[in-house]
């Protein structure tokens, strides 16, 4: 089905001139929005991710055949008018009653996908399915799906609808001081990597709030960033408190607040409650479809204050530019929550102009850069922001290039994998000399600059393993590599031992920067790879996920027995122990001789083309691996001999 934006502008009005948030009905779920019975599961986003959609802006509501239309549910709580157009004009007479319209549209929705509803209809789809499976479209496809699935790329803790039913008695006298305790060091933690609104100007504003615990901002701040104010910066009020139900409570309650605060001023556009939404998107508390939804509203808010993006060459006054400055990054941030939605799925398409997608327009615009109202760290993240945006330009613009070749053909892809390794390479060497690993961990600049390098290393690493999965064979081609299908491997799990060391390094610099998601989706790389019916990619892999169940072992959340390490670490165990029982490894057969083949379709890219990362990975940042490893069981003598035997493979 199509999706679109209820609004005025194409025809939906709400009786009132004061709408106020809804009562809400009584559900197990403290979160779970009131909602019908439907015969079938429906999804928030349920068009074909190979079908290209246009963005769900401001647009006509185009009316369905006649059919469809007939089978709309009568109610007396809205109406419906067909004007000369085709469009429809709906009236709901209540904000209550919106959520049932809602509904009901996505049983209508459920109907139509029913291909047995239309006998027309399933000739139609049945046609479009077979050429689809004659064409490339399915090979694509296939890839797709042997891509781990990570639902949000900047989420602390990505498990999702863990809503704890148990109330914390202590909550309403200790919000004051947790609040406090989210937002000091939720602008000490973060806005060195992501300052959308400076310091000096959210702290004179928090200073100033008569009541911070009904401010939907400070509320959103708190639910996002409690988990790790719990976890690492422990409140003195709490020191005694460590348990992960207290911590789910007190997180479920925040989150309940946020929604009521952010529910009390929807209809009020202000860059705060943009702002606010982004970061209630961004926890663990709140269900896919209403992270759509909320993203919906920050977008509409984004549109009535003309918050748009900044031009390239535009100046002004340094007043001027200052307020333009702060309205781009709070644009770039929205940016940010519509690529996760897009990516995880949650929305079908881009709701942003420039959409997410259009690379060249977006490559016209200015990325968050610094201001006169910076602090001098973040002078620094400013340029960690737009370079670590740059890479994921970059990367949805070569997957698009990848997802339009044919897997089969062997030259084409050889070619585009090492289009992948020039562009990282071009994109690293473009870096400012504070993240040049050359400059930056140098033993004079290391306190002040190491850090944020370290970062940046983590982003390429990440969008290289993103990259290169790309060029991995399906679920049922495991057995036989290709060479190009081997290089790749070989290149994401290298990539992700040098992301867990970088990590460790960062973690040993500023212990609280452990970023749990981050980890998740480079072990689900490894795992991945090691069922790979490849000996050299299996022992490396295997190998990464000892040094990842090393660093989860010596994590703080582990301590905490937080949900997403736990599991890492149970599955991790389960792999490793059943080392040394090796698959039997076929070799990919070779007509030709190995430098034959290399200088042939498989020619690797040019002297300067590929990022050199040896010296790194053998030098400073592998150090602190030397040290005993904790709580690490040695291994049998039938896994050394193992280990021995394939090393030369390595």
């Amino acid at each position: 089905m199509s999706e679109f934006v209820l609004g005025p502008h194409n025809g939906l009005h709400i009786n009132g001139t004061k709408p106020r948030r809804p009562k809400r009905r009584k559900n197990k779920d403290p979160l779970a929005i009131p909602t019908l019975e439907s015969p079938k599961p429906s999804k928030s986003t349920p068009v074909a991710p190979l079908q290209p959609c246009k963005p769900a802006v401001p647009s006509e509501v185009h009316s369905p055949p006649p059919r469809k239309a007939a089978t709309m549910i009568e109610s007396e709580h809205w109406s419906l008018r067909q004007t000369e157009t085709g469009s429809f004009e709906v009236n709901i007479n209540s904000i209550n009653n919106i959520t049932d319209f809602l509904q009901t549209l996505s049983l209508m929705a459920s109907e139509s996908e029913d291909p047995t509803a239309d006998p027309l209809h399933k000739d139609e789809v049945h046609s479009e399915t077979s050429q689809d499976s004659e064409g490339s479209a399915s090979k694509k496809n296939g890839r797709k799906l042997t891509m781990p699935f990570i639902n949000f790329h900047s989420e602390l803790y990505a498990q999702q609808d863990k809503n704890s039913t148990v109330e914390w008695p202590r909550m309403k006298t200790a919000l004051p001081a947790l609040l406090d305790d989210c937002v000091h060091y939720h602008l000490q933690c973060m806005n060195p990597y992501y300052p959308v609104r400076p310091r000096r100007i959210l702290m004179n504003w928090y200073s100033g709030l008569e009541e911070p615990t009904k401010d939907p901002l400070v509320l959103a701040i708190s639910t996002y960033f409690v988990r790790h104010i719990f976890i690492h910066h422990m409140p003195p009020a709490f020191d005694k408190i460590r348990d992960m139900r207290v911590l789910d409570a007190v997180q479920t309650q925040l989150a309940l607040y946020t929604r009521e605060a952010l529910s009390d001023c929807f209809d009020v556009a202000h860059p705060h409650h943009i702002y606010a939404l982004c970061l209630y998107n961004m926890n663990s508390k709140v269900p896919n479809h209403l992270k759509a939804f909320y993203h919906t509203i920050a977008v509409r808010m984004a549109l009535e204050l003309q918050i748009v993006p900044r031009k390239r060459n535009q100046s002004n006054s340094t007043a001027m530019d200052d307020e333009i400055e702060l309205n781009n990054r709070l644009w770039w941030y929205l940016f940010q929550i519509d690529h996760f939605l897009t990516e995880s799925e949650i929305i079908s398409c881009s709701i942003l102009q420039p959409t997410s997608d259009d690379h060249a327009a977006l490559s016209k615009l200015e990325r968050p850069s610094p201001c006169s109202l910076d602090e001098p760290d973040e002078v620094t993240g400013s340029h960690l922001w737009s370079n670590v945006l740059k890479i994921w330009l970059i990367r949805r613009r070569l997957e698009k290039e990848i997802e339009e070749l044919d897997a089969d053909d062997t030259i084409a892809m050889s070619l585009m994998s090492d289009k992948v390794e020039r562009e990282i390479s071009i994109w690293n060497n473009e870096l400012p000399d504070i993240f040049q690993q050359d400059v930056a961990l140098k033993p004079e600049n290391f306190d002040t600059m190491a850090q944020m390098c370290f970062t940046i290393g983590i982003e390429r690493c990440t969008n290289r393993i993103l990259l290169h999965r790309l060029f991995f064979p399906a679920v049922d081609e495991m057995d036989n590599l290709t060479h190009l299908q081997h290089r790749s491997a070989i290149y994401a799990v290298e990539s992700v031992v040098e992301l867990l060391s970088m990590r460790r390094a960062v973690i040993d610099i500023a212990c609280c920067q452990t970023w749990p998601g981050d980890l998740k989706r480079a072990i689900e790389m490894l795992m991945i790879c090691v069922t790979f019916r490849d000996t050299t990619v299996m022992t490396r892999s295997k190998l990464g996920l000892m040094r990842a169940l090393r660093l989860l072992r010596q994590m703080p959340e582990t301590e905490w027995k937080e949900d997403m390490c736990i599991s890492n670490i149970a599955r991790i165990e389960n792999v490793l122990s059943s080392w040394p029982e090796s698959p039997s490894t076929t070799e990919t057969p070779r007509s030709m001789s190995r430098a034959s083949m290399d200088s042939t379709m498989f020619s690797p890219p040019m002297a300067n083309s590929c990022p050199r990362y040896t010296p790194l990975i053998g030098g400073e940042l592998y150090m602190a691996d030397n040290q005993p490893p904790m709580f690490m069981p040695d291994l049998s003598a039938d896994a050394l001999a193992f280990l021995d035997s394939n090393l030369a493979n390595c």
